[in-house]
């Protein structure tokens, strides 16, 4: 706000002269400076610089403000001995200097003497007018010193037009005052009355608002009334207010505010230090110009007699006229003549000719050579290198002549030559730590802020006890330059493409030589070459059409159902069981269903035909109803219509087959979990072009292939991209993305914002030194670069599921390990199928448990090809039996002879034959298929992994157990075990068997997670146990292997069961507490102590913490209480309601955070070695808050990103 009202003030240009007009002759003794000297005013009166001091040192750290006034008010006697605005200055200094550190009052004196924070001071003044508006008082127009006109007399009032933010009046000489919102306290006893009962915060409630620069006291309450004080130190109603409201702030009574404004007919009431600068106008400092009037007049001279002379005299001016107090070549000749004045002619003769020497001084060409390289010397050469080089600037044509004249030293110019092959003569750079700075617009303000914020950022490192040495390298460090373009990695089996440009016989024509794209086209042309440049995942109708008309692009769509997605984000990122089950006895959904008619299309007619039946489903909806959505005839249909013309039955047959069976239910499924993953069900319709996000519009489209078009030419120029490269694999490997969140990416339009929490780290009595952090299991002593905090609302439905889902975040990573490995585990999707292998009954059923959920029984059961009956049957196996690879324990005879028939199949494919002598693997990259061995070794693990997951009690695993006494394998039967197959597999990939059972495997380790609970509950409340429950969880059990799936649990014990229970329930609490215990034993955590631990944290204490967490937030981040947020090494990503944030988003977070702004802050903390300080303290703690803190504060930088490394100049000389 600062810098807003820094740069756009308005200015009054302030000409300053006089000019005596009493005849055309006049003394050269008594003659007035013929320069005109011209000021910059501001377009507002006088602020008092007390009051700017402060808001300089609030810029510092918020509570230097409160100290600033602390010491002030206690220094009430000493500062009435002020009796000159020098003393005052020297005073307020001397405060301002004692709560500094040494690199920082050198900047604070200098902005106090530019008056850079009177413009704060205005806008405090415009908000005090604001709140007297808004409580119309009796005599406003009647108080002969002051008042404030309301209604008509307001807008009567005569306004100077030149004078922005005037100084309210006071009103009946009320200096303070303190506004709640609904009422206007202008005495301290009517505070006193209202104090003793002030009004509780609720929603109906009128409050004032609070802004990001408003002075907050450290010690007031969140959930309390704003009381907001309007009035300036150094008076003595602001003293006795703020005694007042301190104390009540202490109490937890009320959010105290300070607005620092003087009003007007207030300064005789101030001190005297309290009112300086207020009677002066405000000057700004750096914008004074000095104008040099030149005489040019023309006088007729006898140059005959002028040559007789001695010396060649030229008299530009009469010498009665002229001012002789100016300086020439170092002379001031009106002293001289005073002193000498028999001799004044010759005197007037010497000066004559220094002028004519200083215009008419010639010099010969080859004087001009090295000119700039002495001028170079002469400045480097001095003993104040500035100030020679601003005499050199402004009296250059004096001299040049001495100049020219000056010996040059070879060795300068040899080092000015070799900077110059680096940087161009000419041009002017300038840098601050390493960054570049532009000249063009950097002024005296900006450049002191740019100045205070590198130093003030040192200033807090070193008190972090990083040495001098990082200081320079964090400061001059700049983060990595990558592209702030993100794609999002659609790759998938589930993405349907129409056509392949680099195989289908349509395209065979084209040219194949990705060179052609660089060659010159008419404006609008497309470039037709036989590569997949252009991949577009796109609406129905559109691909359709530019598909028939050749279009040099792939396409492709995505399909998914919007009533799955709701349901799958309702259940925390996971399939339903009871969807499917729903699904059957319900309406079906109808997008499935046309996923499911589309997949079976493609399987038996083909990708083309499988695309006419979705743009017939459109077609029918147009033709019956245009804006309405297509219903279950339209499908039916379309289905119908699609198939008649090839149809060997009745398509009406196969229609009702599909509808009753469900089939490839599960593939369509998949494909909206998989649209759900990547974040997209938001948008609905969208365009995916190579990765990138689009509106699904024909102009998006060609905009977007204009925009790749260039890239891909630049990669082609430099040899990045050949013929051989697949151009989405490349894009998608370097900066592809797993998920897109717009709030996550930005993507320009919206800049991050960020919050500092260096000045939190170093205080002492901070909240972040009571916070625990939650890490993967056995990673907490690594080192966390990220730090997710959490603000979260335990009121809300919204805020549970975000805790959640960060522990499920630390819980992720493992199971992407294991499904990169071949394993694939959903806990909500999981399925078991019971064999009678007995005649045995049972009476009780069975429920099969994984962690807390349920797993649906199924009577058949299919999983990646193969199915099994419960009933012993084998007919729905038989159309599977290739699938029954991951079970079987298959020879390397077989292997090979697979090897040879996926070979002959893929040259037929690509039309070669062995006599074309193609490699194999070129053959494979072209077609982009894995080896069957590793597809098959893929199968076997993930097969593995389902039957390790299983109870031992379950069918599957019986088998293992199964006794082989005598047993002999048989004549050419494979030598090994299905187990012993699937051992060597795992030792090929380093893969351990319990890594397939070990729910608590380390999940992220760059990462670690931080609670916020912004919220205040009563103290016998299950919200407030839980709170207390997860503090000390955190911070005595998180590195227990069962601690996250504890908490996890209580996390769903809580939402379930007390999440809109009310808060009265001293039974409800204990209750949930006896099952919390339960919890805990059979995560393996001791109850015992876990009551202990509850026992010795008191409510006050934790009532206290929470506090301190909901100003913080209040406060310094900007969110509404009881909201909900994510920080990341300070970026603030506040969560809105109808936007879910989940785990992914947490690992999208951290995956971009660590790479833009963390990486390169990591490696150089990494290399620090740490002197004075305790080896004890060196834990892995405090490095991730060393890193949290420097990344966040360096966040908050605004400077180019572009850098100079003027270590590569040669700087012998300078």
């Amino acid at each position: 706000m600062g810098a807003c009202f820094r740069f756009g003030f308005w200015v009054v240009i302030v000409v300053a002269f006089s000019i005596w007009l009493s005849g055309y002759s006049v003394s050269a003794v008594n003659s007035k400076p013929k320069n005109v000297q011209v000021a910059l005013r501001a377009k507002w009166s006088g602020t008092p610089i007390l009051l700017e001091a402060g808001e300089l040192l609030s810029k510092e750290s918020k509570d230097y403000f409160w100290d600033f006034i602390e010491l002030w008010l206690h220094s009430a006697d000493e500062n009435s001995d002020c009796r000159t605005a020098k003393d005052c200055l020297k005073r307020i200094i001397k405060y301002g200097r004692s709560l500094l550190s040494e690199s920082l009052i050198a900047v604070f004196e200098f902005s106090l003497t530019l008056r850079s924070a009177s413009p704060r001071i205005v806008l405090y003044r415009q908000l005090a007018e604001e709140s007297l508006s808004s409580f119309p008082l009796a005599d406003d127009s009647s108080s002969p010193d002051g008042g404030v006109l309301q209604g008509d007399n307001a807008k009567n009032k005569m306004v100077n037009p030149l004078l922005v933010g005037e100084n309210p009046r006071s009103h009946e000489g009320n200096c303070c005052w303190v506004d709640t919102g609904g009422r206007l306290f202008l005495n301290v006893a009517e505070l006193l009355v209202w104090l003793q009962n002030p009004k509780e915060v609720s929603l109906d409630t009128l409050h004032p608002e609070i802004f990001e620069f408003d002075h907050v006291h450290p010690e007031s309450n969140v959930g309390s009334s704003v009381a907001i004080l309007y009035g300036a130190l150094g008076t003595d109603c602001f003293e006795q207010f703020h005694r007042t409201l301190t104390s009540a702030a202490r109490e937890g009574k009320i959010y105290y505010v300070v607005r620092p404004v003087l009003p007007s007919g207030c300064e005789s009431k101030s001190s005297p230090c309290g009112a300086l600068g207020t009677s002066d106008s405000l000057n700004l400092g750096g914008y004074g110009v000095e104008l040099a009037l030149k005489n040019m007049e023309y006088k007729a001279m006898d140059d005959s007699t002028v040559k007789k002379g001695k010396f060649f005299r030229v008299t530009l001016e009469d010498p009665h006229t002229e001012d002789l107090s100016q300086e020439v070549r170092g002379f001031i000749f009106s002293r001289i003549l005073e002193r000498k004045q028999e001799i004044t002619s010759e005197i007037m003769a010497f000066r004559d000719y220094l002028l004519s020497s200083s215009v008419s001084d010639t010099l010969d060409v080859w004087e001009l050579k090295d000119l700039g390289h002495q001028t170079a010397q002469r400045i480097v050469h001095a003993a104040d290198p500035l100030q020679s080089m601003q005499e050199i600037n402004q009296n250059f044509p004096s001299v040049v002549s001495s100049l020219s004249r000056m010996k040059l030293n070879e060795s300068i110019k040899e080092e000015i030559v070799a900077n110059q092959r680096m940087i161009p003569p000419g041009k002017s750079l300038m840098a601050l730590n390493g960054a570049l700075v532009n000249i063009e617009d950097i002024d005296l303000y900006l450049l002191v802020d740019m100045v205070h914020q590198e130093l003030s950022l040192a200033d807090q490192y070193s008190k972090l006890k990083i040495p001098v040495s990082t200081v320079r390298k964090l400061l001059s460090a700049l983060p990595p330059s990558e592209s702030s373009t993100f794609r999002v990695d659609f790759r998938s089996d589930h993405v349907h493409y129409l056509n392949n440009l680099e195989v289908d016989e349509m395209y065979k024509r084209w040219r194949s030589n990705l060179n052609e794209i660089l060659m010159p086209v008419f404006p609008g042309q497309m470039r037709y070459i036989r590569k997949n440049l252009f991949h577009a995942v796109y609406k129905i109708d559109t691909i359709v059409s530019m598909f028939e008309n050749h279009i040099p692009m792939r396409f492709g769509v995505i399909l998914y159902s919007a009533k799955l997605i709701k349901e799958i984000e309702s259940s925390g990122g996971e399939l339903p069981l009871s969807y499917r089950e729903n699904n059957v006895s319900n309406q079906e959904d109808l997008s499935n269903l046309i996923i499911r008619l589309f997949i079976y299309i493609k399987e038996n007619r083909g990708i083309s035909t499988a695309f006419q039946f979705l743009s017939n489903v459109n077609k029918l909806r147009i033709e019956s109803a245009a804006e309405d959505p297509p219903e279950v005839h339209h499908v039916e249909g379309a289905f119908v219509e699609t198939l008649l013309p090839q149809a060997k039955a009745p398509p009406q047959d196969t229609l009702l087959k599909l509808e009753k069976e469900h089939t490839f239910e599960e593939l369509s499924e998949e494909s909206s979990l998989f649209v759900f993953k990547l974040g997209l069900a938001k948008r609905q319709c969208c365009l995916l072009f190579n990765g990138l996000v689009h509106d699904p519009t024909e102009d998006a489209l060609m905009n977007a292939m204009n925009d790749e078009l260039s890239k891909i030419q630049e990669h082609v120029y430099f040899g990045h991209i050949n013929s051989h490269t697949d151009v989405l694999d490349k894009f998608l490997s370097e900066s592809g993305v797993q998920r897109y969140n717009p709030q996550i990416i930005a993507e320009g339009k919206v800049k991050p914002r960020f919050v500092s929490l260096s000045a939190l780290i170093l205080t002492d009595n901070s909240f972040f030194n009571e916070v625990s952090y939650l890490h993967s299991t056995e990673t907490i002593d690594d080192l966390k670069p990220v730090t997710h905090l959490l603000a979260v609302n335990m009121a809300s439905e919204k805020g549970l599921r975000l805790l959640r889902e960060g522990i499920h975040y630390l819980l992720e990573v493992w199971r992407q390990t294991l499904e990169s490995k071949g394993f694939r585990l959903s806990r909500t999707k999981m399925e078991y199928l019971e064999c009678k292998f007995s005649d045995s009954r049972q009476e009780d059923e069975v429920v099969v448990k994984l962690d807390s959920q349920a797993v649906c029984k199924r009577d058949s059961f299919k999983y990646l090809g193969s199915t099994i009956q419960g009933n012993g049957e084998i007919d729905k196996d038989v159309s599977h039996r290739v699938g029954a690879v991951e079970y079987l324990p298959v020879k390397n005879s077989h292997i090979q002879k697979l090897k040879v028939a996926e070979m002959r199949m893929l040259r037929w494919m690509c039309g070669f034959t062995r006599a074309d002598r193609v490699r194999n693997e070129i053959i494979r990259e072209k077609v982009g298929v894995v080896s069957v061995e590793d597809k098959m070794r893929e199968v076997r693990l993930r097969w593995f992994g389902h039957v390790m997951r299983r109870g031992m009690d379950a069918p599957v695993r019986r088998c293992e157990r199964l006794a082989l006494d005598g047993f002999k394998r048989g004549r050419d039967r494979p030598k090994k075990y299905w187990r012993e197959v699937i051992k060597r597999d795992m030792e090929q990939l380093q893969l351990t068997e319990d890594m397939t059972l070990d729910r608590k495997m380390a999940g992220t380790t760059n990462g670690r997670l931080g609670m916020l609970f912004n919220s205040i509950h009563d103290f016998r409340s299950p919200s407030f146990l839980f709170m207390k429950v997860f503090q000390i969880t955190a911070s005595s059990y998180s590195h227990k292997k069962g601690a996250l799936q504890f908490l996890d649990q209580i996390c769903l014990l809580y939402q379930h069961e007390n999440l809109h229970a009310s808060s009265a329930g001293t039974e409800n609490g204990e209750a949930f507490m006896d099952k919390v215990f339960e919890l805990a034993n059979s995560n393996g955590l001791s109850s015992k102590g876990l009551k202990s631990a509850l026992s010795g944290l008191s409510d006050e204490k934790l009532k206290m913490h929470l506090n301190k967490v909901g100003k913080f937030l209040f406060g310094q981040v900007g969110l509404e209480y009881g909201a909900n947020a994510v920080i990341t090494n300070g970026r603030v990503i506040s969560l809105v309601d109808d936007i879910s944030f989940l785990s992914h988003d947490l690992q999208l977070l951290e995956s971009l955070e660590f790479k833009q702004r963390i990486k390169h802050i990591v490696e150089i903390i990494e290399e620090v070695e740490w002197v004075d300080i305790d080896p004890d303290m060196l834990t892995s703690k405090f490095l991730s808050d060393i890193v949290m803190s420097v990344s966040s504060s360096i966040a908050m930088r605004d400077r180019n990103s572009e850098g100079a490394r003027f270590e590569l100049l040669s700087a012998t000389y300078r």
